[in-house]
């Protein structure tokens, strides 16, 4: 175990050399993982040694904080009885697992996320004595294999991490040809993780033909008859605050027929695209603050009242910090968006949702408001 001690402690400063700092996305995204490493199998011989071994994993983001997939490796798992008595003094297995597994992401989309994971699946393998001689036979033997564990995760670009980690496996009692306990095996490994497809657009983009900038308030769109009611915010008198009057009478500007917020008349039209401005975010966060709610009110009334609308919701940063972690916030704060208007019951089947990064600047990023410029929220109306 002296051996494995020692691997798990070189992993961590490989880990703490390698990391770079880059937040990745995994929900609805597929990963491969390659890994490579050691184990000691725990028998019912006496004496435990070193084997090598390797796996691949396919799994898939259910959601940032839990993925499921399946594991497939192959591991020598060696063994020696001293003094021999009545059985071979040395043994190693040929093993093949496979396993469906489960992750739990502890820290998801940060820059050191820790997991677990625990499985079950079935374990081929082959005897082998000292003398390369197969125990019984050379066929394939079966055992259950109940794999379980901990590891943690370091995005290294957008799309690639460094991984290490240290399970157990617990199989049946007859892998070591001998009729004891249970028999198991620990292992540590470390390899990569890549992420599968694009990182930074879920669905088409929809290149717009204008652009409107919107400073509070923002678009709401009403040319049908009065069938569709919208929701529309007024000010207090008394504390200058916007409340949302929830009568669906919306002030109509009787010659264009146009819904009107607070006498500003800005029509959402499809192929333009609308910039959200006060719609703002945690420093390095994609949690929305409460000074947000106002805006996003006034889209959400945009969407009620424009059902035949659908927009794709584009995030935009700054240049600070590194660019795939740029663009990595800006889909998470894209999508953070479309989760509130979902939750207000708008449906999810007309928003999709991009993330830009600090690509498509709309201002310098020398100054603190160039940079609160570029740091936007944008609805894009599909043709």
């Amino acid at each position: 175990m002296k051996q494995l001690r020692t691997a798990l402690l070189l992993l961590l400063f490989l880990t703490i050399s390698i990391g770079t700092g880059m937040a990745q996305n995994r929900e609805g995204k597929w990963t491969l993982g390659l890994r490579g490493g050691i184990n000691t199998w725990n028998s019912d011989y006496n004496q435990h040694m070193v084997g090598d071994g390797g796996a691949i994993m396919l799994g898939y983001g259910i959601t940032d904080w839990f993925s499921a997939g399946a594991l497939a490796g192959y591991e020598e798992l060696k063994a020696q009885q001293n003094p021999s008595g009545a059985t071979d003094g040395y043994l190693k297995l040929q093993a093949i697992p496979v396993a469906m597994v489960g992750y739990i992401h502890i820290l998801p989309n940060s820059m050191f996320d820790p997991y677990v994971y625990a499985g079950l699946g079935a374990m081929l393998y082959k005897r082998v004595n000292g003398d390369n001689v197969y125990i019984p036979n050379s066929k394939f033997n079966t055992t259950v294999l109940i794999p379980m564990g901990i590891g943690f995760e370091v995005p290294m670009t957008g799309n690639l991490s460094f991984v290490a980690d240290a399970g157990y496996r617990v199989t049946d009692a007859y892998t070591d040809y001998i009729a004891g306990g249970l028999d198991s095996y620990a292992t540590a490994k470390v390899g990569i993780d890549i992420r599968l497809g694009s990182d930074h657009v879920d669905e088409e983009t929809v290149v717009p033909t204008n652009t409107v900038y919107v400073d509070r308030p923002v678009v709401v769109q009403k040319t049908d008859t009065v069938t569709n009611t919208v929701y529309v915010p007024k000010t207090d008198t008394v504390t200058n605050t916007v409340v949302i009057d929830r009568t669906p009478v919306p002030p109509r500007d009787t010659i264009t027929n146009t819904v009107l917020v607070n006498n500003n008349p800005i029509v959402l039209e499809k192929g333009k695209t609308v910039v959200l401005k006060g719609i703002s975010f945690e420093t390095g966060k994609a949690t929305l603050t409460i000074d947000s709610k106002d805006i996003l009110l006034l889209a959400y009334n945009a969407m009620v009242a424009s059902p035949d609308i659908n927009v794709l919701i584009v995030g935009h940063t700054d240049n600070v910090g590194q660019r795939d972690y740029n663009r990595d916030l800006s889909v998470r704060r894209a999508k953070a968006v479309k989760e509130w208007m979902i939750n207000e019951g708008i449906a999810s089947s007309r928003m999709t949702t991009s993330g830009r990064g600090m690509d498509e600047p709309v201002d310098v990023n020398s100054t603190s408001e160039g940079r609160a410029n570029n740091r936007r929220i944008e609805f894009r109306v599909k043709d």
